[in-house]
C-alpha cells in the first residue's frame, strides 16, 4: 500500500466487511505458514547448511547458539 492516507481499519470496497488491516494480516500469516513448511522440508531432506544444527537446537530450547565452532 503506497497511499499513506489509507485508513487500515476502513472496509475494502465491494467486500463483505473486510478491512485492509485484516487482509494484510492474512497475507502475513499465509506467508509465515509457507516459510515454516519450507523449513520443515529442508530439515527432513537434510539440506540445512553445515553448522546450522546448533542454531536450530538453540531455537527449539530458547538458548543462545554457540557459534565458535562455525
Amino acid at each position: 500500500m503506497t497511499d499513506s492516507a489509507t485508513d487500515l481499519l476502513t472496509t475494502i470496497p465491494n467486500t463483505p466487511g473486510d478491512a485492509f488491516l485484516r487482509e494484510v494480516s492474512l497475507v502475513g500469516d499465509h506467508n509465515a505458514c509457507h516459510v515454516g513448511e519450507f523449513a520443515i522440508l529442508r530439515q527432513v531432506m537434510g539440506t540445512w547448511p553445515p553448522g546450522s544444527e546448533t542454531v536450530l537446537l538453540a531455537a527449539r530450547t530458547g538458548a543462545t547458539p554457540d557459534r565458535s565452532s562455525v
